[in-house]
């Protein structure tokens, strides 16, 4: 049994000398009694846990280098800066520790974290330096990782509408018309459609589909085509075989049906709500393929709110013509920007020089 002496404190009226040298007395007494009894001076004592846990971080960091080769992690459980570990790559890393950790098991790998993380490279590999404790002993180690890619059967979807286009569909395309290539017409389909997978990565999916397959499908459907190689699209469309391959192997093919939602080949058709007419112009015996807006040979007629002068350039006047208030005047094409910065359109279906400005209209 422990014998507890009491102590009294004191208060001395003395100078600051006498002061600090008696309070260090007091302090050294009470040090003594927490040695021998905590508990009987009324102080909780630390848990063994937390001060394990103390110690721990304390410990000096053992750093086991990086580890060879490229982990993959599973998108749908790990991001960037969280990292969850299967039981292979905990052995992989645990073999870094050498005799150290010759003896530790992929379950006494604790308190996994992520120190830093770099960017993905063009390849999709980032770096990453993990922390973890073994019996309470701290490691660090760097790791190539990244994410499983594209994990599920590739799927052909609409961009625009974000709506999945199945086996057979009709695909439509404002860009195709006559003098279309192989390559335009990828193009095209890239612009509206893509594949992508099932799974959480969302990532599109590049088409296996090249140039010279879609040559051989298009020539194999006799589709006409010009000395130059181009082709002229049928008015009812063709069909075309698509293929799509995910980095893990999964691949998926559609056949969708090419139909062009403008018939360029009419005297006048609509396209993104604009009226235009074939000028057919030829060339050497061909169609160009050009087309003008219908605004610009019909004319649009507009209602002046203010009176206006008739301007052949950003400082002159055409005439001395006054356009009055309430005047229905044909205006033709889309405005011109004149070098004053103003907004002009011209008047008259003719090549002279007769601007009115917009914002009297």
């Amino acid at each position: 049994m422990l014998n507890l002496w009491p102590i009294t404190f004191f208060i001395f009226q003395g100078g600051k000398d006498h002061m600090k040298k008696n309070l260090r007395i007091v302090s050294v007494a009470a040090a003594a009694l927490l040695a021998v009894a905590p508990v009987a001076a009324g102080v909780s004592s630390v848990s063994t846990a937390d001060s394990t846990a103390a110690t721990t971080a304390t410990q000096e960091v053992t750093n086991l280098g990086t580890l060879k080769g490229t982990i993959v992690l599973d998108r749908g459980s790990n991001t960037q800066f969280s990292v969850k570990l299967s039981d292979a790559q905990k052995d992989a890393i645990l073999q870094l520790g050498g005799t150290d950790l010759s003896n530790a098991k992929p379950e006494d790998m604790k308190d996994i974290a992520v120190k830093s993380a770099t960017g993905q490279n063009a390849n999709g590999v980032f770096k990453q330096t993990i922390t973890f404790t073994v019996n309470n002993k701290p490691y660090e180690v760097t790791v190539n990782a990244k994410f499983a890619s594209q994990q599920g059967t590739p799927y052909f979807y609409n961009k625009d509408t974000n709506t999945v286009v199945n086996d057979g569909s009709t695909v439509s395309l404002n860009e195709i018309a006559n003098g279309f290539t192989p390559d335009s017409l990828l193009t095209a389909i890239k612009k509206h459609y893509a594949w992508k997978t099932s799974d959480q990565s969302n990532d599109n999916i590049e088409m296996t589909t090249t140039a010279s397959d879609v040559e051989s499908q298009l020539v194999a459907q006799d589709l006409k085509r010009a000395s130059n190689g181009s082709f002229d699209y049928p008015a009812n469309g063709f069909n075309l075989k698509l293929t799509a391959k995910t980095e893990n192997g999964n691949t998926a093919s559609i056949t969708v049906r090419i139909n062009a939602s403008v018939n360029y080949n009419a005297p006048a058709f609509v396209f993104d709500g604009n009226v235009y007419y074939n000028d057919n112009v030829m060339s050497n015996g061909k169609a160009t393929g050009k087309f003008i807006n219908a605004d610009n040979i019909d004319g649009t007629k507009r209602t002046l709110k203010h009176n206006a002068y008739v301007y052949k350039s950003s400082k002159k006047r055409a005439n001395k013509v006054t356009l009055k208030k309430g005047t229905e005047v044909t205006t033709y094409g889309g405005t011109y920007t004149f070098k004053n910065g103003k907004q002009y359109y011209k008047i008259g279906n003719n090549t002279e020089k007769t601007y009115v400005k917009a914002s009297n209209f």
